[in-house]
């Protein structure tokens, strides 16, 4: 979360450099339930010590409306396709939601 969080920042300056307003926040999904709660709850405990600074990144700009943090399951996260390695159907799912598969392709029914 806090290195999407710094890119939405850098967005964010660019956007604004450049005179370009959304308005719109960006929608964060995140499939980690600890971790949002975490970047809601400003309650610390002697296990989130390590992650202290990136708490405070992250909740800051949550209140400053830059992005809304929303919950999705794991099992439907597109980005584990970067990340992991994932089952064949799960894998072509992801490749859907992308949008990287050839419109002609026979798997493409599936999507």
């Amino acid at each position: 979360m806090t290195t999407t969080v710094g890119e939405l920042q850098w967005f964010a300056f660019l956007l604004r450099y450049l005179k370009i307003d959304t308005g719109i926040p960006a929608n964060l999904y995140c499939d980690n339930q600890a971790g949002r709660h975490i970047a809601v709850n400003p309650v610390f405990h002697k296990r989130t010590k390590h992650i202290d600074i990136d708490c405070h990144v992250i909740r800051e700009e949550l209140q400053a409306e830059l992005f809304h943090l929303l919950p999705i399951k794991g099992s439907e996260q597109p980005a584990d396709i970067f990340t992991k390695a994932l089952y064949q159907p799960t894998f072509n799912l992801a490749i859907c939601k992308f949008r990287m598969m050839d419109p002609s392709s026979s798997l493409r029914r599936g999507c």
